[in-house]
């Protein structure tokens, strides 16, 4: 994965095109993958935890949508369990948004799910809003999260940090007239997430995608 692909949402391009995949900021994974834009330098996800936990397979189940999924995936009630579960649920639940978010524009849950100083988050509402003024449209992007490396929840469970990879399927960005503007290949990478205990239930307050060897 370039991770290049994740710097700076403001970092500089050398061309018009350039700029736009930067600001893909793609959720990542190559997402870091994805456009070129920033692995959104964003709060810092790494509580100091006193807990470590390994949550059982049955809070990873993941969603298997089309490469083109139409249906908003619904936040489940297990993202609002105040334990390493909860977490969890809330991180896979969020990487899967982002090919929805993508190919509908729809925002509503993606923003909900996250607290207001996470820049990646902003990073990726910002640039499908760009798509979208723009009069274009995106094809694939799916994203699969897979079962984790770790959780660790800290002590009085307000904050926690996941660990684990993701897939995305092949991204093409199309204008009005259906041509190919930016185009991703499909690939996986490695995420630590930083999530934070609210009113509402878990929110992600930072994404960064880590170094390949």
């Amino acid at each position: 994965m370039a991770r290049s692909q994740w710097t700076d949402a403001g970092a500089s391009q050398t061309s018009a095109g350039q700029a736009r995949r930067g600001a893909v900021v793609a959720l990542s994974f190559s997402l870091a993958m994805a456009f070129g834009l920033a692995a959104c330098t964003t709060s810092k996800p790494s509580p100091t935890p006193s807990m470590s936990s390994s949550p059982s397979p049955s809070v990873s189940a993941r969603p298997t949508p089309s490469s083109s999924p139409t249906w908003l995936p619904l936040r489940p009630d297990s993202t609002k369990t105040r334990d390493a579960g909860g977490a969890l649920a809330t991180t896979m639940q969020y990487l899967s948004l982002y090919g929805y978010v993508l190919q509908t524009g729809d925002l509503s849950v993606w923003e909900s799910m996250a607290t207001a100083d996470c820049k990646f988050c902003a990073s990726v509402a910002d640039h499908v809003r760009s798509i979208r003024s723009a009069g274009h449209t995106v094809d694939g992007g799916t994203s699969r999260p897979d079962l984790p490396r770790n959780v660790d929840v800290n002590s009085d469970a307000s904050d926690a940090v996941v660990r684990l990879s993701a897939t995305h399927d092949t991204i093409r960005e199309l204008d009005s007239a259906g041509t190919v503007v930016a185009a991703t290949a499909a690939a996986t990478d490695s995420f630590v997430v930083g999530l934070s205990w609210t009113s509402e239930g878990w929110k992600v307050r930072g994404v960064q995608v880590e170094a390949r060897p």
